[in-house]
């Protein structure tokens, strides 16, 4: 029973990810497969490019440089239309695939765009985090200023209820 088919293909290409990455190529097949093949099923976009993206990797990564090649051929501008992050991945494992053919022209061509992408990315977290830390500045720097403020109001009440006995004392005095 197939009731959550995105989950149950994205759920495999991780698994299959996690094999990949621990290079358990043989180990990752089975979920790949399935995964794609459920993708390949409900003809869901989004799930066609993660089983070709991540199947052009096992294809890569086990010397099937042709078939890679085409997967990730079909997976690159999708990914570009995604994300930053998973058009970067695949353009690395486009020219790790090239290189692997033999084709180290498109393979630097395609290193390039990885290079390129990979500093684009890193100066857009860098950017974020800086504005995080100074967001985080600002913030503390205000909660510091009220506390401030509301220990200078305190005083300024006590000193008023103060000069208030002093004056009632004077009276009754």
């Amino acid at each position: 029973n197939h009731i959550f088919p995105s989950e149950i293909v994205s759920s495999n290409m991780n698994i299959g990810i996690y094999y990949l990455e621990h290079r358990e190529n043989g180990k990752a097949l089975p979920y790949i497969t399935k995964g794609d093949t459920i993708a390949a099923r409900i003809q869901s976009t989004l799930l066609i490019f993660q089983a070709q993206m991540i199947k052009g990797r096992y294809l890569e990564e086990t010397g099937k440089q042709d078939e890679a090649i085409a997967l990730l051929t079909q997976a690159l501008p999708v990914a570009k239309q995604l994300d930053k992050e998973l058009y970067s991945n695949t353009l690395k494992y486009m020219a790790l695939a090239q290189k692997g053919k033999g084709n180290t022209a498109l393979a630097l061509q395609y290193y390039e765009q990885y290079a390129q992408q990979t500093d684009s990315l890193s100066k857009e977290k860098l950017t974020t985090n800086f504005a995080d830390q100074e967001t985080r500045y600002e913030t503390n720097q205000k909660e510091q200023r009220i506390v401030s403020l509301d220990k200078e109001n305190r005083l300024n009440i006590l000193e008023l209820q103060n000069a208030s006995r002093t004056r009632l004392f004077l009276i009754l005095g």
